[in-house]
């Protein structure tokens, strides 16, 4: 949101940060783009880092569970969960220390599967951002979890589609 209007660009691509680029010659992403934000810090990505990670180590890898699994094992001290938690939040401050350096937002609201984890994990979102962005821009900055949590993005569309179709009678 800026000055109260949701944000959209010029062409209504706008506000995609997910398609930042995080990571030098990283992961191949859908968009075409290498590195980006989605790849590293999603829900998606955790689960798919996870189970890799237990493949690497020649441990069976859960098919399904999501985030929640990863939280509920690093909660009884398993290290790879532990550790993918970890990479997440130093990839979700870096991402969003960049953007709140553009920026300078009074809140930042994280949505999507990874703010199902809770406020301990947005606390540490929030020092990892602290630790990464310029010290002027962080003067007030709230960092919150989304109130509609993972549905967030389908309330957001229905929105504005019946925003567009109110504009078009």
């Amino acid at each position: 949101m800026i000055n109260g209007s949701l944000y959209r660009g010029s062409h209504y691509s706008g506000s995609e940060i997910g398609h930042i680029s995080i990571v030098h010659n990283g992961r191949l992403c859908n968009c075409g783009g290498q590195g980006c934000f989605e790849q590293y810090a999603s829900a998606t990505s955790m689960i798919r880092r996870y189970q890799e990670r237990m493949l690497e180590m020649n441990r069976p890898a859960p098919e399904s569970g999501g985030t929640r699994l990863i939280f509920d094992r690093a909660a009884k001290g398993e290290p790879i969960a532990d550790e993918i938690i970890s990479e997440t939040v130093d990839y979700l401050g870096t991402g969003f220390a960049s953007l709140v350096n553009v920026f300078n937002p009074q809140v930042l609201v994280i949505g999507g599967g990874v703010a199902e984890a809770g406020d301990e994990f947005i606390t540490r979102v929030e020092r990892a951002i602290y630790g990464k962005a310029m010290k002027p821009v962080l003067r007030d900055l709230q960092v919150v979890r989304a109130q509609l949590g993972n549905d967030a993005g389908s309330i957001g569309a229905i929105h504005m589609a019946a925003e567009m179709y109110e504009k078009s009678k």
